[in-house]
């Protein structure tokens, strides 16, 4: 019993063996209206190692579709020119019957393009009639199933990709399209094949696309399209991904600036105006005050009334200083403040600066030093504009600094520049608070300090203008109690304007 049980698992064994190593039976479909070359391609076919041929023959296109129908081929050979078609239609007729049945189209020798271009219309090779040999055929057998499985196993994994993918040819008309592009467009797969996107991609690999909806909407989505090879002709793989919300915060961001812009240079011009308005007036104050301190048309009758006016003149000065910086801020953000270039003499400046700003310096009890080389430095600016950028800072040093301190003017050659500092000794500013000095109106110092409460915190954000359109910078150093140090690099070789 062993010995019989034995000799049938081996004898079932080699069976399995010989099934294994059995060759392939491929179901292989015909069109083709000559006999002489259907039997020349059933020859082609026979004799193969690694298939079995079962061949199935018919004689015109209505046949072969029929046959098609009926049941499934492996393959198809397909003759262009049939009794009851002609050419390239015939292949477009075959794929639209049986679009997963691979195609090798066989041609006359005249008819070698017409080959390539039934690759392009989704056949995976040609092959030429005078030109056939038992090894070509049966390759052509191979290579055409393999690249059809290849392309189809392509397919279903774009077909069931999260992604929006679709497939156009050079001219934008849709190939292919998943589900996510369907469900994207709203509409079934079928209905987008054949429609023109009319985008051009020759020169750009990614567009955006906008897309009308049924419900009468529409949405944004981001096309990245890739060159490739789809069923045979050059195409496009695109992925589209819907950036309807990201447009929307963007057209949102976009409104709220223009809001926020609009109501910016509402503010200018109304500080601008504003300016202007008060300026008239506020020189007809300074005027006459000080035409009566003259006492040109007589003297004054109570001593007391010449500290009166000579307070009415101080304070409307101040005051007209204050408006002139605003009028300046006013056209730095309406890109209207221009500098008139010209070579200046930045040290006599500071002589000049520091002569103006010694009285106010000695009245408050504070030194005002200045340690500027007696060789004058020159560089190309706006005589008027640096002139302010070193009286405001000066100015603002000896605002804070209190009696018995001192503020100190440098001027030093550095490379292809100058750097300007102002030291003071006085209250200091905060880690936290100093870039905010440079914004306009801030205040940073004790609102009970009287130089904090007569500031209108115009001029570091002026001076920082003004140095920005020279093209320079300006650093900030300060420590609570201790003091604070601006530094004002400025460039000698600013282009004339």
């Amino acid at each position: 019993m062993p010995y019989i049980k034995l000799a049938q698992n081996l004898s079932m064994s080699r069976v399995a063996s010989e099934r294994l190593n059995a060759p392939e039976l491929i179901n292989i479909l015909t069109i083709e209206d000559n006999v002489l070359d259907q039997r020349m391609l059933a020859n082609c076919l026979k004799g193969s190692s690694s298939f079995l041929a079962n061949i199935t023959v018919a004689s015109s296109l209505r046949e072969g579709l029929q046959q098609l129908e009926a049941r499934t081929f492996d393959i198809l050979f397909l003759d262009l020119n049939l009794p009851d078609s002609d050419g390239l239609k015939t292949v477009a007729d075959v794929t639209d019957q049986a679009p997963s049945t691979p195609i090798v189209v066989i041609t006359g020798e005249d008819e070698e393009a017409f080959g390539e271009e039934a690759i392009r219309l989704g056949a995976q090779d040609f092959l030429v009639k005078g030109e056939l040999t038992s090894s070509g055929v049966k390759a052509a057998t191979r290579y055409a199933i393999e690249r059809h499985k290849l392309y189809h196993q392509m397919e279903r994994l774009i077909e069931e990709n999260a992604d929006a993918i679709l497939v156009l040819n050079k001219g934008g008309i849709i190939r292919y399209a998943n589900k996510a592009a369907s469900e994207l467009f709203q509409t079934m797969p079928s209905k987008l094949i054949g429609k023109n996107l009319d985008v051009n991609l020759n020169d750009v690999s990614q567009v955006e696309l906008d897309i009308p909806l049924i419900d009468g909407t529409s949405r944004i989505a981001a096309l990245h399209a890739t060159p490739t090879i789809w069923a045979g002709s050059a195409a496009y793989l695109a992925t589209l991904h819907d950036i309807s919300r990201q447009k929307e915060k963007e057209q949102r961001l976009i409104t709220k600036w223009e809001m926020a812009d609009a109501i910016n240079k509402s503010k200018t011009k109304f500080m601008a105006n504003m300016s202007h308005e008060l300026r008239t007036p506020l020189n007809s104050v300074i005027g006459f005050s000080d035409f009566i301190l003259s006492e040109a048309n007589g003297p004054i009758g109570q001593e007391s009334y010449k500290e009166y006016l000579k307070n009415i003149s101080d304070c409307g000065n101040i005051l007209l200083t204050q408006i002139n910086d605003l009028l300046d801020l006013a056209k730095v953000d309406a890109n209207e403040l221009a500098l008139r270039i010209d070579e200046v003499n930045i040290s006599r400046l500071i002589n000049q600066t520091v002569r103006i700003l010694s009285l106010q310096a000695d009245v408050a009890g504070i030194k005002l030093i200045e340690d500027v080389d007696e060789v004058p430095f020159y560089i190309w600016g706006d005589a008027h504009r640096l002139g302010q950028i070193i009286r405001n800072l000066v100015s603002n040093a000896l605002n804070y600094t209190t009696k018995g301190g001192a503020v100190t003017l440098s001027l030093k050659e550095v490379g292809a520049g100058v750097k300007l500092t102002v030291q003071d000794t006085g209250c200091g500013i905060k880690k936290s608070d100093l870039d905010r000095v440079f914004e306009p109106f801030v205040q940073c110092h004790d609102s009970n300090d009287n130089a904090a409460s007569a500031s209108t915190g115009l001029g570091l954000p002026l001076v920082k203008h003004l140095v920005h359109l020279h093209g320079g910078r300006i650093e900030l150093e300060s420590e609570l109690g201790k003091g604070t140090l601006v530094t004002v690099h400025l460039p000698k070789n600013l282009a004339k304007v």
